[in-house]
């Protein structure tokens, strides 16, 4: 067990590190606080920025990922890939429909009318009941932690898987779409998942595989 977290020492420590200051920016301020003073900073170029980044953890980009593993003849990580991405589909689904949170917009409509958060420039600004936690955060660090897994030598690229999922989750607060409790939420279901993957998903196919050739 020691060892396996050593191995990916390079990942887990900057999770650790993105939680522990999540954790304490929550603790030190008031809900919604973040995505107002992230909305006073908006700017043209950053709006480009995050409107694009935030999509690398939608079904497009999962399914490029999936194609050119298959195709490259790395058949077990895309369906591991496949599989994860399933997986936070239901799950963020089923985690939307239990809590039921209002995103920002709604949020500040029912408790203080006189804040109105615009939104960004040709992005639409959900105002659903459907804010915890973050499914692109969710489905970010699933995408991101699992590709870190995946090539668990290729250190500096697991950092910045870590890096990517986590600016990916930033972007939902840019764009006034999510609470930072939303995207924390997200990045930890997303790394539980992405953790599942591939310790049990991924290394159960592998065994499978190995069957097959011995028999």
């Amino acid at each position: 067990m020691l060892f396996r977290l050593f191995r990916y020492r390079h990942i887990y420590i900057p999770l650790l590190l993105l939680w522990v200051v999540g954790l304490i920016l929550i603790s030190n301020t008031f809900k919604g606080q973040e995505v107002l003073y992230v909305e006073t900073h908006r700017n043209h170029f950053w709006n480009a920025i995050f409107g694009s980044v935030t999509q690398l953890a939608e079904f497009p980009v999962y399914a490029i990922i999936v194609v050119l593993l298959w195709l490259s003849n790395r058949r077990e990580k895309a369906l591991t890939v496949m599989i994860a991405g399933l997986i936070t589909i239901f799950v963020s689904g089923g985690f939307k429909e239990i809590f039921q949170e209002p995103r920002p917009a709604k949020y500040f409509e029912t408790t203080n009318p006189a804040i109105e958060l615009p939104a960004v420039p040709g992005i639409a600004l959900h105002r659903g009941r459907n804010s915890y936690p973050s499914g692109h955060s969710m489905g970010a660090f699933t995408l991101f932690v699992t590709l870190g897994y995946l090539w668990p030598r290729q250190r500096i690229f697991g950092v910045l898987c870590v890096m990517t999922a986590a600016t990916v989750a930033f972007s939902r607060i840019y764009l006034g779409q999510h609470f930072l409790t939303d995207i924390v939420a997200g990045s930890l279901v997303g790394t539980y998942i992405a953790s599942f993957s591939y310790f049990v998903i991924f290394k159960k196919i592998l065994k499978i595989k190995t069957k097959k050739h011995l028999t």
